[in-house]
């Protein structure tokens, strides 16, 4: 029966195409179980051994394969917190906060970022200040 074979190659292509179309991981092991049950059809030709092959894959694509390859989609996908979560967080002065000099900086974890006092202030390198306020790419920290 090559109609069949060629029926799930087409059903495969048309699965594989759906989800890369649509970005989606969840249609691929449709897709290779249908291309394993096209295989299937071309060496045993029977209709019957070819749609437990695919029913088999299908399930351990949905139950196993989809669950990591999502995993591994939404790690790629994540995205670091908004600079809204650093309000109150605490911060070191690397370089003197002066605000009539238009200058200073400050490292939030491992991040320098451009920094102006809350309260106009200087600040000296190595002190410990807290974000009261982000403007931009600015942090504007207090003693």
């Amino acid at each position: 029966m090559v109609l069949l074979s060629v029926v799930w190659l087409l059903v495969s292509v048309a699965l594989a195409l759906a989800g890369v179309l649509r970005r989606s991981v969840v249609i691929l092991p449709f897709a290779a179980a249908a291309l394993l049950a096209c295989v299937s059809a071309i060496l045993i030709d029977d209709l019957v051994v070819s749609l437990f092959v695919f029913v088999v894959f299908s399930l351990i694509g949905r139950w196993v394969i989809r669950p990591a390859l999502r995993s591994a989609q939404l790690a790629e996908t994540r995205a670091k917190p908004g600079s809204g979560t650093l309000v109150g967080r605490p911060a070191l002065v690397v370089e003197r906060i002066a605000n009539s000099e238009a200058v200073g900086c400050v490292r939030i974890d491992e991040e320098i970022w451009t920094a102006r006092s809350w309260d106009e202030q200087d600040i000296e390198p190595g002190q410990r200040v807290h974000i009261v306020e982000i403007r931009g790419a600015t942090a504007v920290v207090s003693a």
